[in-house]
C-alpha cells in the first residue's frame, strides 16, 4: 500500500467516522427536543383538561390530573436528561475528529464540540441546570393545582 492509497483510505475511514458520530449525536438530540415537544403538548392539554374539570366541578378529576401532571414532567425530565446524556457520548470521538481536521487543515475554527463543552461550564449555559429547575418548579405547581382543586370542594 502506497502511502497515497493510506492516505485517501484514512481520509475515507475519517469521513464515515465523522459521519457515524455526527449521526448519533444529531439523532439524539432531535429525540430530546421530541421529549420537550412532547411535553408541552401534554402539558396544554392536561392545562385544557384541568381548567375543564375545575368548570364542571369535577374536583376530583381536577386533582387526578394535576398529579398526572407531575409524572408527565417527571418522566419527560428523567427521558429528556437521557436522550442529553446518549447525545453527548459523542463529543468524545467528535472532538478528537474535529481535532484532526483542525490540524490537517489548519482550520482552528473546527473545533467546535471542543468549544461547546467549554461554553456548557458557565452554568447559566447548562441545559441541565435549566431542566434542574423547570422540573422542580413544573411538579410544584401541579402540586398546588392538586390541593387547589382538592381544597375549593
Amino acid at each position: 500500500m502506497t502511502d497515497v492509497d493510506k492516505k485517501q483510505r484514512d481520509i475515507a475511514l475519517l469521513t464515515i467516522a465523522l459521519d457515524h458520530v455526527w449521526r448519533w449525536h444529531e439523532f439524539r438530540n432531535a429525540s430530546g427536543l421530541q421529549v420537550l415537544n412532547y411535553y408541552l403538548l401534554a402539558s396544554a392539554v392536561m392545562s385544557a383538561a384541568y381548567v375543564s374539570a375545575i368548570n364542571g366541578r369535577l374536583h376530583a378529576v381536577a386533582g387526578a390530573i394535576a398529579l398526572l401532571g407531575v409524572a408527565v414532567s417527571g418522566a419527560a425530565y428523567l427521558v429528556g436528561r437521557r436522550q442529553r446524556d446518549v447525545a453527548r457520548l459523542a463529543e468524545g470521538p467528535l472532538k478528537q475528529i474535529q481535532d484532526l481536521l483542525a490540524t490537517d487543515l489548519d482550520i482552528d475554527s473546527l473545533r467546535m464540540a471542543e468549544r461547546a463543552a467549554e461554553h456548557r461550564k458557565t452554568w447559566w449555559h447548562n441545559s441541565t441546570v435549566t431542566a434542574n429547575i423547570i422540573f422542580p418548579l413544573a411538579a410544584i405547581v401541579s402540586i398546588a393545582a392538586a390541593a387547589y382543586a382538592w381544597i375549593i370542594r
